[in-house]
C-alpha cells in the first residue's frame, strides 16, 4: 500500500494547475484502504488547482464528497445503479493509473500517451452520458 500511495504522490507532484485529472472509482472502497492518507491526498490535490473530475460508484461516502465537491474544486457524478467497481481509473495527462482496491492492493501505471488518450476518451464518453 505504501507503494500505491507512493505512486499517487507522485502523479499528484507531477500535476500542473488547470491540467485534467479524471477518477472513476468506488470512492468507499478506496478509503477503507486507509481513509487518513485518503482525506489528506484529497486536500493537497485541491490546493495543486487541476481540473478534477470524478465519476463515483454510489455511496455514501461518494455522496458525502459531492456534497463539498465544490470546497475541493472538483466535479463528481454517480455512476447508474448497479455498476460495481473494484478497481480505480486515474487519468491525467502524462499517466494512466489503474488502481486495484482489493487485497492484496495493486496498481499499474502507464505512461503511454495513446493508452491515456484513449482513457482520456473513455471518461468524457461516460461523463457525457452520466
Amino acid at each position: 500500500l505504501k507503494a500505491i500511495q507512493a505512486l499517487y504522490g507522485e502523479v499528484l507532484r507531477n500535476m500542473r494547475p488547470g491540467d485534467t485529472y479524471e477518477v472513476i472509482e468506488n470512492l468507499s472502497k478506496w478509503y477503507s484502504l486507509d481513509k487518513e492518507y485518503s482525506e489528506n491526498f484529497i486536500e493537497k490535490r485541491a490546493l495543486k488547482s487541476v481540473k478534477a473530475r470524478f465519476l463515483f460508484q454510489d455511496s455514501p461516502e461518494a455522496r458525502h464528497h459531492m456534497k463539498y465537491a465544490k470546497n475541493f474544486n472538483v466535479e463528481d457524478k454517480i455512476l447508474p445503479p448497479g455498476v460495481n467497481l473494484d478497481t480505480s481509473l486515474i487519468v491525467t495527462p502524462r499517466e494512466l493509473i489503474i488502481h486495484e482496491l482489493g487485497e492484496p492492493s495493486k496498481a499499474i501505471l502507464i505512461r503511454n500517451k495513446s493508452a491515456i488518450a484513449m482513457a482520456h476518451e473513455i471518461f468524457k464518453l461516460i461523463w457525457g452520458l452520466v
